[in-house]
């Protein structure tokens, strides 16, 4: 009797039907490897010509951010306009992404941008509504992403970032930042001085006789900013960068 109530059960059990999402994958284009196995040095066609450049309004966001950061330290004995202290962005909120091309694109453009400066929430905003804008940036960054998984992919064993594998391909310093020059150059224009910064073998700025501050940008824009207040003639530039940077970012959609 056991027997046939097990059997009923399983009688009464409704069919369920195995299926399979018809979903076509986007595969990653073979790479053409160079030399002996482990080299991660390959020759690629097909990535876009230029080295990808941040977008404006982030370097404008970057270098508005690092000004009041000084100011709000106290670093300086300045009495700016209330609304430039305590005036906010607001940008629009962001959409969900979940693409691999998009965290690539995020990452590679905010790395090394500590809270001292801006926060990575505000960065991410910001760079999502530059993503959702522009097809071309999606375009690139899906190339990026196409052959950096493949050689991952390939190269397992290797344990290399995406900023460095994309700076070995662009034949560029291994440790090569271009958000910070591009901030560092960006202050040096709303300031109107001349820059006097150095540039290291990796093409970055750095402070004269300090090595610690290689790779960052955070001390840096402390240095420019110190340097142009240590002038009293200078004060006003500061006032004057922060109106410039104002402009700027109010001529773009992404804030209201």
């Amino acid at each position: 009797m056991a027997n046939s109530l097990k059997k009923d059960s399983r009688a009464n059990k409704l069919p369920i039907k195995k299926f399979k999402l018809n979903i076509k994958k986007r595969k990653p284009k073979p790479l053409k490897k160079i030399g002996l196995k482990g080299n991660f040095l390959i020759e690629i066609d097909g990535l876009p010509q230029n080295y990808p450049s941040p977008p404006d309004v982030i370097v404008t966001y970057i270098a508005r951010a690092a000004i009041l950061s000084f100011i709000n330290r106290g670093l300086v004995d300045l009495d700016l306009k209330s609304q430039n202290l305590n005036r906010q962005l607001f940008y629009k909120l962001t959409y969900f992404i979940d693409t691999n091309s998009w965290m690539l694109f995020r990452s590679f453009f905010s790395t090394g941008i500590t809270y001292e400066i801006a926060s990575q929430n505000d960065l991410s905003s910001i760079l999502s509504t530059v993503w959702k804008k522009n097809k071309s940036l999606k375009d690139d960054w899906g190339t990026f992403h196409q052959f950096y998984h493949s050689f991952r992919t390939s190269e397992p064993e290797l344990d290399i970032s995406f900023q460095l594998w994309l700076n070995l391909k662009y034949k560029m310093p291994k440790d090569y930042l271009i958000v910070h020059n591009n901030v560092c150059d960006k202050l040096f224009s709303v300031l109107g001085i001349h820059n006097f910064l150095k540039v290291n073998e990796k093409h970055n700025y750095y402070i004269p006789n300090d090595p610690e501050t290689d790779g960052k940008l955070f001390p840096i824009t402390d240095y420019i900013l110190r340097f142009t207040c240590s002038n009293e003639n200078n004060m006003e530039l500061l006032q004057q960068a922060l109106s410039k940077l104002d402009l700027e970012l109010s001529n773009y959609s992404y804030f209201e």
